[in-house]
């Protein structure tokens, strides 16, 4: 590795990591926020934790000039519960590329994590994890479901060069509520009155990450910096399914959508909670409802709603990034890996595993000016 030096982040090291951020990420990255860097990269299962799975490099004058960062959640896989890291924000400086640093990482990776994964990468890095030894899962990529509303939506696709004819015979302006009146009372739960609830939502995927109260209150009722909606099926004071959606504002147009990030629980109650959802997205002016997934589980649901299902390249015909709104390919392809747990891993088949865009860094904020809750 020459003289490039590799250990793991500390609290220390946080005004050193927002600079190297400032350089791999540009003057407008949210990464340079310390406030932001503590709360993405903190243990939610133990809080007083932060940078415990990041990895940096630094070269002989203690510059920071590359990290690995990684994000604790955990998973479910069979019976079992296991601790998973999510690697994410992988970057070394152009300068500094082709010193090892990535392949003396991925040892430690293997041996310090119980299950290593990721999302979201160009098929070639794909086919890199592959050959460390990660089930790829035949390449599969994230699957967008879209439910259409208005005729602006081609407008924004036409404007970052997309396919407008393509997408206008896929998912053409299907969904009309039948009254104003149909939307009235379909409201999101408050999240002071979530923590109230008990979750019992179920294993309905044989691999996903493992939902509970801590968890859900960490990832998205406790998030300082999205104001998340969050809608609920329930029995009693018992939650059985959910959904969380984030409003985004296509940039520079203005226009909004709904983004579920987030869908979980009983298959029998998750059509009326969608059926729900819809209409609120409607009467709260999006001009279009997404949702993306990889499994199968859901994908009924979602079309008995009237959702269209876009796949492989098509996924990426609407803004998959919204500020600014960009023309990126649909490079949402997942990779696991476990020393301890790799026959298991390696027999599950894509009807068998289930994540979303909550799972990794998929969900999360890019720029600076994002840094705060809008609630309007």
């Amino acid at each position: 590795m020459g003289d490039l030096i590799l250990r793991k982040a500390q609290l220390d090291d946080l005004s050193k990591i927002a600079s190297f951020f400032l350089k791999a990420y540009g003057p407008n990255t949210a990464f340079q926020s310390s406030s932001f860097l503590k709360y993405y990269f903190r243990n939610p299962y133990d809080p007083s934790q932060i940078f415990s799975s990041n990895w940096i490099g630094l070269n002989p004058t203690g510059e920071i000039v590359s990290h690995y960062g990684g994000l604790q959640y955990k998973l479910q896989l069979g019976e079992k519960t296991l601790h998973v890291v999510w690697g994410v924000n992988a970057y070394t400086l152009p300068e500094y590329r082709g010193l090892g640093f990535n392949g003396n990482l991925v040892k430690i990776l293997f041996e310090e994590n119980v299950v290593n994964a990721t999302l979201g990468m160009s098929l070639e890095t794909h086919k890199f994890y592959k050959k460390l030894g990660y089930e790829v899962f035949d390449h599969l990529r994230f699957s967008r479901f879209i439910l259409n509303f208005k005729e602006d939506s081609f407008l924004i696709i036409s404007g970052m060069g997309q396919n407008t004819e393509r997408a206008q015979s896929l998912v053409p302006v299907t969904f009309i509520p039948k009254s104003v009146e149909e939307g009235k009372g379909i409201q999101p739960v408050k999240n002071e009155n979530l923590k109230n609830y008990s979750f019992d939502l179920g294993v309905h995927a044989t691999c996903t990450t493992h939902r509970d109260k801590d968890f859900i209150s960490w990832r998205f009722l406790d998030n300082p910096f999205i104001d998340y909606k969050i809608f609920i099926e329930k029995v009693g004071n018992q939650i059985n399914a959910y959904a969380v959606i984030r409003e985004e504002k296509l940039e520079p147009s203005g226009k909004k959508i709904g983004r579920i990030i987030d869908l979980y629980g009983s298959p029998r109650l998750v059509g009326s909670l969608l059926e729900r959802i819809k209409i609120w997205s409607f009467q709260r002016n999006h001009i279009y409802l997404e949702f993306s997934k990889i499994g199968n589980l859901y994908s009924g649901e979602l079309l008995d709603q009237g959702f269209i299902r876009l796949d492989e390249d098509d996924a990426a015909l609407f803004p998959q990034v919204s500020s600014p709104v960009e023309n990126r390919p649909n490079q949402e392809y997942l990779a696991i890996y476990s020393n301890l747990f790799n026959q298991e891993i390696r027999s599950l088949r894509s009807e068998d595993i289930y994540f979303t865009r909550m799972d990794s860094d998929r969900d999360r904020i890019a720029r600076l000016d994002q840094t705060f809750k809008t609630n309007d």
